[in-house]
């Protein structure tokens, strides 16, 4: 993740470890994550698997839809932005996804 400031970087395959880099000072941090949360120590999609199933089965579990929160047209949303930024970047033009109607449900 890039910013005006600096950025953080996160490589799955190499552990826990978040570095940040301060463009201000140019000097990086290393953050370890914590995983004592996260059952089997996996954070398959930074976590998001984990979370998402242990909502889904509260939800199922308990039959309340407040462990649910976002539904698949959220869903379908999020997946569409995602390709239309993929597609401004292999194509280097810059889109508006709201004004069209590929991206958009």
């Amino acid at each position: 993740v890039y910013g005006t400031m600096g950025q953080l970087v996160w490589d799955e395959s190499k552990g826990t470890h978040i570095q940040h880099f301060d463009f201000r000072n140019e000097e990086p941090h290393i953050y370890k994550e914590d995983m004592s949360r996260v059952k089997g120590g996996s954070w398959s999609h930074g976590g998001a698997d984990f979370f998402l199933m242990e909502a889904f089965v509260k939800a199922v579990s308990s039959g309340d839809t407040k462990y649910v929160t976002s539904g698949p047209a959220v869903s379908l949303e999020t997946h569409l932005l995602t390709f239309a930024a993929e597609h401004a970047r292999i194509t280097g033009t810059v889109l508006h996804p709201s004004e069209d109607p590929r991206w958009t449900i």
